[in-house]
């Protein structure tokens, strides 16, 4: 039973893909409209396959069109250097370690009782 049931599903895949040969698409055609529990199986793939392409689709980031054109307008001038990009990522994490150690500080000053 389990082996027919997922033969059905891969003939409703294919079927609603465009895959099967004419006469098999026709029967499987007349099945669905006499037949109310296929015609759920078939929607319920129908959903999935809207779902997995609506996943796999790739969308523009927002603003991306204003981004790209301010970028055409610039200047070189305007875009940083190599060398001024490399040593912000140092100073960012820095930043965050110093930030991180002043938080834990704090905490476990307060837990004691002296803050």
């Amino acid at each position: 039973m389990f082996f027919w049931k997922k033969s059905r599903q891969q003939q409703l895949s294919a079927y609603i893909d465009g895959e099967l040969p004419p006469p098999q698409e026709m029967r499987i055609g007349e099945q669905l409209v006499f037949d109310d529990g296929l015609r759920s199986q078939l929607a319920e793939l129908e959903r999935t396959k809207a779902i997995i392409s609506a996943t796999l689709t790739p969308t523009p980031a927002v603003g991306a069109e204003i981004f790209v054109a301010n970028l055409e307008d610039a200047a070189p001038r305007d875009i940083p250097s190599q060398k001024t990009r490399r040593h912000l990522a140092p100073a960012a994490l820095a930043a965050a370690g110093i930030l991180v150690t002043a938080g834990i500080t704090l905490a476990s000053l307060r837990r004691r009782g002296i803050v």
